[in-house]
């Protein structure tokens, strides 16, 4: 008699190459569809639509104002369609990722079934996602209220119709998924702060780089990997490499990413002493990614944002890269401050550039930062990750 193979339905706001999130979603499809005892199933958004058997991708809202209406209100033709593909696949597990658009009309599509959600951002607690305040840059507390106008951390005009969603998307949320999952404890803590329950801790898998402890391919070299955005504090450290170049010309940094501020970012380099020897690479897939923290002297993550994980950090760590990373979120707990890296404040830049210039000017201390963070990577990634996750669906199933 052939086994019943258990359907999993993977869903994720966006279906296409972009952060973090996106990488970790295609992962799982990745790794979850090499498994015989799995149907898998998936679900997204992009700007072109795809549906199949197996696959259900929503055309995108094309302008912004669309896009915010249907995450406030939500989208009743997307409700129909995906609430019918759902009922004829009947997967046995929904895994939820980021669910920001059309929010409320996905979630009451997957009603009945067994949910479960790895959550990637401060979104569920914070609607500015950064669980920072804007006007002053200090850590929030994570509760949305009339802090968030006070702060500016969103328009006034908005706080009602961002306060009702928030309540009724909670509500559905808490209702309905049975396991939410984080890949660390400061989300963790946030979430039972807001009446969350049953979430689970799952570092995320991490493949380790066997490169040679201490191996540095292009020394000075400086690297940042993210979206070019206010919130990635990628505006302070170009202030800050033009200090260390003024007192080190032979080093560089090097950008990997793409975003908003892509343009006026580039404007300002042009306008920098240091400008021939700040590098654009603009988006670089992730499988290739790798080459660049091999060649890296030091990777800098200087998140103004409170990071629930930091993905750069974990696998520049693995390659043993030494990591100068800021003060917020998940990533102090990766980090081992004067170990493996440093831990600085991203709005003090005179600190952030002491941090790394202490890493390129020391051999000793770079070579000792390298094994520090290979071995610190062992102990905290070399968990099997999609084990856990296995057995959090058969414990739903059974």
């Amino acid at each position: 008699m052939q086994n019943v193979k258990i359907k999993i339905l993977f869903i994720n706001d966006t279906y296409h190459d972009s952060g973090g999130a996106e990488v970790y979603f295609f992962n799982l499809i990745d790794h979850f569809s090499k498994n015989k005892k799995y149907d898998v199933y998936s679900m997204g958004f992009a700007p072109k639509e795809k549906f199949s058997e197996k696959v259900f991708i929503y055309k995108d809202a094309k302008s912004k104002i669309s896009r915010y209406f249907q995450r406030i209100f939500g989208n009743p033709f997307l409700y129909k369609k995906l609430r019918k593909w759902i009922v004829k696949i009947s997967p046995d597990i929904i895994h939820l990722n980021n669910i920001n658009k059309a929010t409320e009309s996905l979630l009451k599509a997957c009603r009945d079934y067994r949910t479960v959600q790895t959550v990637h951002d401060y979104g569920l607690v914070c609607p500015s996602l950064w669980c920072v305040y804007k006007d002053n840059l200090k850590v929030c507390s994570g509760k949305i209220g009339n802090q968030c106008i006070k702060h500016k951390c969103i328009p006034s005009r908005y706080y009602p119709f961002l306060l009702r969603h928030n309540k009724s998307r909670n509500r559905l949320l808490k209702n309905q998924v049975s396991v939410f999952i984080t890949a660390g404890k400061i989300l963790q803590n946030y979430l039972l702060s807001n009446n969350f329950k049953n979430i689970e801790v799952i570092t995320l898998p991490i493949e380790l780089k066997n490169k040679t402890a201490g191996n540095k391919l292009e020394k000075g070299t400086i690297l940042f990997v993210g979206a070019l955005e206010e919130n990635k504090g990628i505006i302070n450290l170009i202030d800050c490499y033009e200090k260390i170049y003024l007192k080190n010309q032979n080093t560089k940094l090097m950008i990997i990413g793409k975003g908003s501020l892509e343009k006026s970012l580039k404007e300002k380099a042009k306008s920098l002493k240091s400008k021939k020897n700040i590098i654009f690479f603009g988006k670089v897939p992730h499988q290739e990614i790798n080459k660049y923290y091999q060649k890296a002297n030091v990777v800098v993550v200087p998140s103004i944002l409170q990071e629930t994980f930091s993905l750069v950090t974990a696998e520049a760590m693995a390659t043993g890269c030494p990591v100068v990373a800021s003060n917020r979120g998940e990533v102090v707990n990766l980090v081992k401050n004067g170990e493996s890296g440093f831990i600085v404040d991203p709005i003090n830049t005179k600190k952030m550039e002491y941090a790394i210039l202490r890493i390129i000017d020391d051999n000793k201390l770079y070579r000792s930062m390298s094994i520090a963070s290979i071995k610190r990577a062992k102990i905290l990634f070399s968990t099997n990750h999609f084990q856990k996750i296995e057995n959090i669906y058969q414990k739903l199933i059974n």
